[in-house]
């Protein structure tokens, strides 16, 4: 994911052939349907991407384990046919297979938030806050739908009730963070951008809460 872009050129058709021969080897290697969906559906055509064949693994992955098949089929919906109705129906699907799984309406609710269906979404994260009241994620994600309809009362609400049961979660520390800052409260966005430091240090998160913290 990291190599410049003639690295790529020549790890692609490795990477490709690898998942080929995994699923060559065990068809029934859900983990080897996935990662050949993920790679026929991102890599360009002269790289070996295929829509086709993404959505060939996609149904392949739904016999192995309907949950996870529908939610690859929801993702080819999206990203190749641009067709929201039927990615929207996917995630349903999934949801049908294993009704009592909170990721389900997760996935659900953030693809709501990402068609601004925001009512729609909260209510699917509060789902998931009943499926799962001891997941701090179940919380957050909740938060993640308030915040995005600017909400950031509520949002922070929701994000320290995350750290309540998980106050390490550094999701929520980064999310709240960003809502303190949205509502212009700038000292304590700062301090919990400094909290999120102390938590995860390193990675992508962990440098742009330090460039955020030099901003403000």
């Amino acid at each position: 994911m990291n190599a410049n872009v003639i690295s790529q050129g020549f790890l692609a058709p490795k990477i490709k052939n690898a998942f080929l021969r995994a699923s060559e080897l065990d068809p029934n290697n859900l983990e080897a349907r996935v990662a050949l969906f993920n790679y026929y559906l991102v890599a360009p055509g002269i790289m070996g991407g295929s829509e086709e064949k993404a959505f060939e693994q996609a149904t392949a992955a739904v016999s192995l384990n309907p949950f996870r098949g529908h939610l690859l089929l929801s993702s080819y919906y999206q990203r190749a046919k641009k067709d929201v109705g039927r990615a929207e129906q996917e995630i349903k699907n999934a949801i049908a297979a294993q009704p009592q799984r909170g990721t389900g309406y997760k996935q659900l609710g953030y693809f709501y938030i990402s068609q601004k269906r925001y009512a729609d979404a909260a209510a699917q994260m509060q789902r998931y806050i009943d499926l799962e009241p001891a997941n701090p994620d179940s919380y957050d994600s909740y938060a993640d739908a308030l915040k995005a309809e600017q909400k950031f009362d509520l949002a922070i609400e929701a994000y320290h009730k995350a750290l309540s049961v998980d106050k390490s979660f550094s999701a929520s520390i980064f999310s709240l963070a960003e809502c303190y800052e949205l509502k212009g409260d700038k000292q304590k966005a700062k301090t919990t951008y400094q909290w999120f430091l102390t938590v995860e240090p390193n990675g992508r998160r962990s440098e742009s809460a330090h460039k955020k913290i030099k901003e403000l």
